[in-house]
């Protein structure tokens, strides 16, 4: 499983490659679209990574570990 750092990095890395784009024709719009849908994976996969801890006792457990 991907660490929750790993995952922050990978998000500012395809944050910085979208706002160095420039759209000049059809590729480079596709190319963002695909970017943009990665980035909303990624911080998706981020908001489960928090979720998944569960209690079991008085320990804490992440199951995305």
């Amino acid at each position: 499983m991907i660490s929750k750092q790993s995952l922050d990095i990978l998000i500012d890395l395809v944050e910085i490659k979208l706002s160095l784009m420039m759209v000049q024709d059809r590729e480079d719009i596709l190319e963002i679209k695909k970017l943009k849908n990665c980035r909303n994976e990624l911080i998706k996969s981020r908001k489960l990574y928090t979720k998944t801890a569960h209690f079991e006792g008085n320990r804490v457990f992440s199951s995305a570990m």
